[in-house]
């Protein structure tokens, strides 16, 4: 596909455009030129904060957030054909390439540091799994796009300190130091600390599908970690996703993450297509996202979680960006045209509530009321977002 054509706006008009069109139009006339714009040229990397009105350029950076814009830079490029236009992509991708080989792989120990201050300066050095795996994501969407042997090297060392220093018989140790000294696991939560946490299992998942669609390599660990999911992670009877856990995998909340669980449904759905388990592990992925719907979604837009007995009906910017790529993917398991119907309905929800003239907005209460948070930070960047429309693009499917 080809993201870059003139004004999609202007070319079909608004009431005539695929949603492809209108994806394409939001990535190259919002997305791209706005994460473009915090190119840090002084000190490497992007900014790492922007409050909607200005950047602020004395920011600390992250490690994930540098990850997730290569990623999305990456992957742009991999989407685009015309030359000129690739090459600005994959020029913004380097600068995030270099300023993550630079400030945040350990080169002497291996692993990838949390954290760094404005000038590239290490912060945080603890080596968080979960911040192993978005560098590997990155690094393979990167090396899909520009073909270059270092990156591929960079990606397997990484993948390496992986498998070497976190994988145990019992799944994976989450949070370590510098020197790789396992630390109580509390980057991923701001109240319940435990060993093992849904959202980083996930996201090793993710990481080493990327990887292995990306270099064919790492296929062994990918189903290692999807076994852990399916058997210790998704919950069949309750329909969810459970998201923390004990040493031994039993459950240590009642909580759930209607988020987690969408983007969980179709993130399984890529992990079984690569491991060739898909027609059998289909119809668990299925009651995840019904169930989902069913618990979380009010016809509008899919509610934020549900905890101590409560949803939080908060509309999340990533959230609903996560619902769109999963409502898609019922779509294509199923054919049923109601998946595509509640797909509209969330899109025409954040289109009108949650992006910006820049960006998107982290969200809005049910009631209307936008968050105060920061238009790109450490948790707020172009990936949720950017790829739904990169997803929806390339599944060629209009609703």
């Amino acid at each position: 596909m080809n993201l870059y054509f003139a004004n999609a706006l202007g070319k079909h008009g608004a009431n005539s455009m695929t949603i492809s069109d209108e994806f394409k139009a939001q990535l190259t006339q919002r997305m791209i030129p706005f994460w473009s714009s915090l190119a840090d040229t002084q000190h490497g990397g992007f900014t790492g904060e922007h409050d909607g009105v200005k950047p602020h350029p004395t920011a600390d950076k992250g490690s994930i957030y540098h990850a997730r814009i290569l990623w999305f830079f990456s992957s742009c490029a991999a989407e685009t054909p015309e030359p000129g236009e690739r090459e600005r992509l994959l020029k913004n991708a380097a600068h995030a390439y270099e300023f993550i080989k630079r400030v945040f792989i350990d080169e002497k120990a291996g692993g990838v540091y949390w954290t760094a201050d404005y000038t590239g300066k290490p912060l945080d050095t603890d080596k968080h799994v979960y911040a192993l795996a978005f560098t590997l994501y990155g690094l393979s969407a990167y090396y899909r796009a520009a073909k270059n042997p270092e990156v591929l090297a960079l990606a397997r060392a990484v993948f390496t300190d992986m498998e070497t220093h976190y994988r145990t018989p019992q799944g994976y140790i989450e949070q370590c130091d510098a020197n790789f000294t396992p630390q109580v696991n509390k980057k991923l939560s701001e109240s319940l600390f435990t060993p093992k946490t849904m959202n980083s299992m996930l996201h090793v998942m993710e990481a080493y599908t990327e990887f292995f669609n990306a270099a064919g390599e790492g296929k062994e660990a990918l189903g290692y970690i999807y076994g852990l999911i399916l058997d210790h992670v998704l919950c069949d009877e309750k329909g969810r996703m459970d998201l923390f856990f004990d040493d031994t995998f039993r459950p240590q909340s009642d909580e759930k993450s209607y988020g987690h669980d969408i983007e969980a449904s179709w993130l399984l759905t890529e992990a079984a297509r690569a491991l060739g388990r898909l027609p059998t592990d289909q119809p668990r992925f299925l009651r995840l996202l019904d169930t989902t719907l069913a618990e979380g979604f009010d016809g509008t837009a899919l509610a934020n979680e549900h905890k101590n007995g409560v949803r939080d009906t908060d509309r999340i910017w990533w959230v609903q960006a996560e619902a769109v790529v999963g409502l898609v993917n019922g779509y294509e398991l199923t054919g049923s045209a109601d998946y595509l119907k509640h797909a509209r309905a969330v899109w025409e929800y954040t289109k009108a509530n949650l992006i910006g003239e820049k960006e998107w907005f982290w969200g809005k209460t049910i009631t209307g009321k936008p968050f105060d948070k920061p238009f790109a930070g450490m948790w707020k960047c172009p990936y949720h977002n950017g790829r739904m429309f990169l997803e929806v693009i390339k599944r060629h499917v209009d609703f």
